[in-house]
């Protein structure tokens, strides 16, 4: 079977199946033989990228179309997208304020996926927050690491500090 056919089988295979577009797909050439593998890159109209892995189940000779069964094995999005929802959903639920969010280039979206991500406050800053996916379709918890705090040189105590004399 070639590439193209697959491509459009498993096309509008997905599309009934979720109800999302998908803009583009790239499916390996694949036997139409049950029991052949197939496997596919492609990405939706949410931008997210998606790996499909599948089995052929029957072949009809006469209309040329197989039947198969498939399941996304991998779906991630870009990084930039949760950076942006990050900064806007901490700025929602705490008093600092942010400039910038920076997380990895591609995010898994995997269930309890735990994703490192930097940010800088208004104060030039950096500070370490994690992002935690809680479901396959994007939604996460985001956390933001506290400033850490130098403990006091103990050269220079106090004797109302700790190490001082």
């Amino acid at each position: 079977m070639t590439a193209e056919e697959l491509n459009k089988q498993v096309r509008l295979s997905y599309e009934n199946k979720t109800g999302v577009l998908l803009t583009s797909i790239d499916c390996e050439e694949a036997d139409a033989d049950p029991g052949s593998k197939i496997n596919c890159d492609a990405a939706n109209e949410n931008d997210i990228d998606l790996k499909i892995e599948g089995t052929i189940t029957s072949y009809d000779s006469e209309t040329e179309k197989v039947k198969f069964d498939f399941e996304v094995v991998m779906a991630s999005a870009p990084g930039e997208t949760f950076s942006i929802a990050a900064r806007r959903s901490l700025a929602g639920q705490s008093n600092v304020k942010l400039n910038n969010v920076t997380c990895p280039d591609s995010i898994e979206l995997k269930l309890g996926n735990k994703v490192n991500c930097t940010a800088e406050d208004v104060f030039g800053n950096n500070r370490d927050l994690v992002l935690t996916l809680t479901d396959e379709e994007g939604g996460f918890d985001v956390r933001l690491k506290p400033l850490e705090t130098k403990p006091p040189d103990s050269k220079t105590g106090s004797a109302d500090q700790p190490g001082g004399g």
